[in-house]
């Protein structure tokens, strides 16, 4: 349950357990079969998953009215979900038992973390052409939250060299958490342009030249509308402007690397800028503009 409200919090429809039962337990094992067969070492894990446990058991979800939650009918015979104490017990095996307990941050972190590497393997092999168009997949076709602009706009906010040492951190859950080559490969590049919340102040601390782009809420949230709006036609500008301040939020107080701008940091105001206003702004603040 705690799971599944966080990930609903970051803005997804559901969270991975519900999404689970409705899909059905069996239908998400079947899927994991053939993923394994066709991609092999990458989606291997040494250990029983949670959903394969409850598979195993006959849990199916929805369809069999239990799966991760059980499952009664309303009076209109809607299923409704209720913690199940059995599953938890039957559901033992799977879970990580003693240590400390896991934050609703490292919950997120894990699993967007095997998204976005994935995601970059797409990319790099070509399976997809452009980020852009892999973003307007994922929040047209999956429900990912389209305030925060797809997964790879997602990505770029953190910065990929903070993404790559999260995945260090995981590298024992197996091969769902290994950054690509060319992915540390970028990270660990100098000479380069990169964004994301703590470079400036955590990643590259000594970089050659800092900024930080700030804009009124209100100004991101109406750009943030009229590029979503042609394809979310009952988006309203102010829900964009309350998940842009809830977002906010949540960068600025993160426990690890909240989103501030570094002490050197030269900070630009966007509000009243267009793009081609805002990068004459920045060409003009760094020393070896014309080389790039």
């Amino acid at each position: 349950e705690e799971i599944d409200q966080t990930l609903e919090n970051f803005g997804w429809p559901m969270g991975p357990a519900y999404l689970s039962d409705v899909v059905g337990l069996d239908t998400a094992h079947h899927a994991g079969q053939v993923m394994l067969a066709a991609l092999g070492e990458r989606m291997s894990i040494d250990r029983p998953l949670p959903g394969q446990v409850l598979y195993e058991a006959g849990y199916y979800g929805q369809k069999n009215s239990k799966g991760y939650y059980r499952y009664t009918p309303d009076r209109k015979g809607r299923p409704q979900k209720k913690f199940d104490p059995d599953v938890y017990k039957l559901l033992e095996p799977a879970i990580r038992a003693g240590g400390d307990p896991i934050s609703g941050e490292e919950m997120v972190e894990r699993m967007m973390l095997p998204m976005v590497i994935e995601a970059a393997v797409c990319l790099e092999t070509g399976i997809v052409e452009t980020p852009t168009e892999l973003d307007m997949a994922l929040v047209l076709g999956i429900g990912f939250p389209p305030f925060r602009g797809g997964l790879m706009r997602y990505a770029d906010r953190i910065g990929l060299s903070d993404l790559c040492a999260s995945a260090e951190r995981y590298a024992n859950k197996g091969p769902l958490y290994e950054p690509t080559a060319k992915m540390r490969e970028m990270g660990a590049a100098g000479n380069v342009v990169m964004d994301g919340r703590d470079i400036g102040t955590v990643v590259f601390p000594n970089a050659e030249t800092k900024i930080f782009l700030i804009a009124d809420p209100e100004e991101r949230a109406g750009r943030r509308y009229r590029e979503m709006k042609p394809s979310l036609p009952d988006l309203t500008l102010e829900s964009v402007l309350q998940q842009v301040k809830q977002r906010d939020y949540e960068d600025e107080n993160r426990a690890i690397s909240p989103l501030k701008p570094a002490d050197d940091a030269i900070e630009i105001d966007t509000t009243h800028l267009n793009i081609d206003e805002v990068v004459d702004k920045i060409m003009r603040l760094i020393p070896s503009a014309e080389t790039l």
